[in-house]
């Protein structure tokens, strides 16, 4: 499946309006009329017709959210994969903390840290 949207260099998430701009930008500059060699003429109408079958596709609201539902999810970002990176090491550590035993102290001085007050009133007296 062709990213449309790369065709048209246009985020994901553009307005109609963008992408209509951006479409008649491209077409100005790949324009085969505008071409001066032959080579390059071939090669800005095959570019053409490929910006005119992104715009056809994106320029209509329902063919585009048609699109949208059969395109893969975008890669997540970098700062994405390092907060789950530590999200799952922090889980892993707790896991491995509960598999031994072992008993989170920050979670003991929470209880216990109230009814100091109390210990002091009844051993002090």
């Amino acid at each position: 499946m062709k990213d449309y949207y790369a065709i048209l260099q246009v985020s994901p998430d553009a307005y109609q309006k963008e992408i209509k701009e951006a479409y008649r930008f491209l077409l100005q500059g790949f324009h085969p009329d505008k071409q001066s060699t032959p080579s390059h003429k071939v090669r800005a109408g095959e570019k053409t017709k490929e910006i005119n079958e992104a715009y056809a596709v994106l320029g209509d609201r329902m063919k585009r959210a048609d699109y949208d539902r059969g395109r893969p999810a975008p890669p997540p970002s970098r700062a994405e994969q390092a907060e789950q990176a530590e999200r799952e090491g922090r889980k892993r550590a707790a896991d491995e903390k509960r598999r031994k035993g072992e008993v989170d102290t920050a979670f003991i001085w929470w209880i216990f840290v109230p009814f100091i007050p109390l210990l002091y009133f009844f051993f002090s007296t």
